[in-house]
């Protein structure tokens, strides 16, 4: 007969045979089935001497972003510092340790994570180098900058100075040139505003004054320049004017008629005939007084977005029926306190990209930029995951370039690119040290960014060196 104690003491001795010679259901970390990452990347100036303070990557699931400031033209190699829960961190055939392993990062490096178990993954490494202003060129008492690219190659920029005149880049003598060498002034030769658009090797340059917009259209030829120009009556004050062009023949100009009621309105020009403006649709795009309005110029269809006073809250966009030269309403969207600062189309996507600023709820010196997608195939709006926050109030000018992949946004201070939904302040600070009075930014030949900005004497142009 086995006594109680003895039951017991043999049932705790046949459950812990049962557990030691099964295995274990809790798995250590080596063993476990994880995906490696890292926790932290960095590069640390007491190992890098290129650089002053640390540099903190931005970490993805898959990739790392680290922005360095200055130009990778003077130096691409680094020594990361890093930490991870991977037992193995290996580039190529050649393992890496932090703080010790220098690599070249002049293009984006691939990581292979590898855990204690086996299972590995791959980490993209990018640095990307915020870049350097570097001074191009001066024009002394010149007002209005207005910067583009012809051809995709001669950056060019237009200005007013009494007379209306312009500039190009000769890339292959190195040197800026005249855009032509005859100026042409229109009325008093005084503009309240001056902008331009190009296509191909046709600059459209539109020129406001008082109760009259100007058209001055060049074409290259040859080596050479030639214009003509052509007009359109107001009814007196406009403001927000942007110039849209999706061919050689036809520019398009959105504006607020501050003279009459702050209606929107958009106006083309054919130079295929009398080079004159025309309302397009025959009158506003809508009845209402407007606080903001921008659009969009393709052969998929010309778009606007506005706001309006009587309702703060909502963002209309609009179609232009070019059978019928007829405006309609295409959708809406619902953003409180916003004002339209950029329309884009994306023809890849058959999508229209949004951008829109509102004050920022912290600290109403600043602006918050936010960029909506509209999906055509499945009509409906999208937020986009890349915010940026300007130091400017809501309501200064705000400049946004689109580029192949990316955007450009300016203020009158600081220039930001897009990358891989990422923004970087180019330069690493700002491109002038007080506010400028104008200013213009564009993509450039090589890569390069151009932004041209006016003081109160004179015209500058620098370009980013990266």
């Amino acid at each position: 007969m086995i006594r109680p104690i003895h039951k017991l003491f043999v049932l705790i001795w046949g459950v812990l045979f049962l557990l030691l010679s099964c295995p274990s259901p809790v798995k250590s970390l080596d063993e476990e089935d994880y995906v490696p990452e890292f926790n932290a990347f960095y590069l640390s100036p007491s190992i890098n001497g290129s650089i002053s303070d640390v540099v903190i990557g931005d970490i993805d699931e898959d990739s790392v972003v680290l922005v360095v400031p200055g130009s990778g033209s003077s130096n691409t190699w680094f020594c990361p510092s890093f930490d991870t829960d991977a037992a193995t961190v290996m580039v190529g055939n050649q393992e890496q340790r932090s703080g010790e392993s220098w690599l070249d990062f002049s293009d984006p490096v691939e990581y292979t994570l590898i855990s204690a178990g086996g299972i590995s993954s791959t980490v993209t490494v990018e640095i990307i180098f915020s870049g350097i202003w570097q001074y191009s060129y001066m024009l002394g008492g010149a007002q209005s900058p207005q910067l583009g690219i012809i051809n995709g190659m001669y950056p060019y920029f237009v200005y007013e100075s009494g007379l209306m005149g312009g500039y190009y880049y000769d890339s292959l003598n190195s040197y800026w040139d005249y855009l032509d060498t005859s100026y042409y002034t229109f009325g008093s030769g005084s503009y309240p505003y001056l902008g331009a658009a190009e296509y191909g090797n046709t600059v459209f340059v539109i020129a406001y004054e008082s109760a009259s917009m100007w058209l001055e259209p060049y074409s290259w030829s040859y080596g050479l320049w030639s214009s003509s120009w052509g007009s359109y009556g107001l009814s007196g004050s406009i403001s927000d004017i942007n110039v849209y062009t999706r061919d050689s023949y036809q520019p398009y100009i959105s504006y607020i008629n501050t003279a009459d009621n702050s209606y929107p309105e958009m106006v083309f020009f054919n130079t295929g005939s009398d080079n004159n403006g025309r309302l397009m649709g025959y009158a506003p795009i809508e009845y209402r007084s407007a606080t903001s309005l921008m659009a969009s110029v393709s052969y998929s269809g010309i778009y606007a977005a506005t706001t309006y006073q009587d309702d703060s809250d909502t963002i209309y966009l609009y179609r232009f029926d070019e059978g019928y030269e007829y405006w309609y309403s295409e959708t809406t969207l619902a953003v409180s306190g916003a004002l339209v600062e950029g329309l884009f189309y994306d023809q890849e996507d058959n999508s229209l990209e949004l951008a829109v600023s509102v004050q920022n709820s912290d600290d109403p010196s600043k602006t918050d930029l936010t960029f909506y997608r509209f999906e055509f195939n499945s009509y409906s709006w999208e937020h986009q995951p890349y915010d940026l926050t300007l130091s400017v109030v809501q309501g200064s000018e705000i400049q946004i370039v689109q580029g192949e992949d990316s955007f450009l946004v300016a203020t009158d201070q600081y220039c930001y690119e897009l990358i891989q939904d990422y923004w970087v302040e180019l330069g690493g600070g700002p491109y002038i040290s007080t506010p400028a009075l104008s200013f213009s930014v564009s993509y450039g030949e090589n890569n390069r960014i151009y932004v041209g900005y006016e003081t109160a004497s004179d015209l500058y142009i620098y370009y980013l060196e990266r």
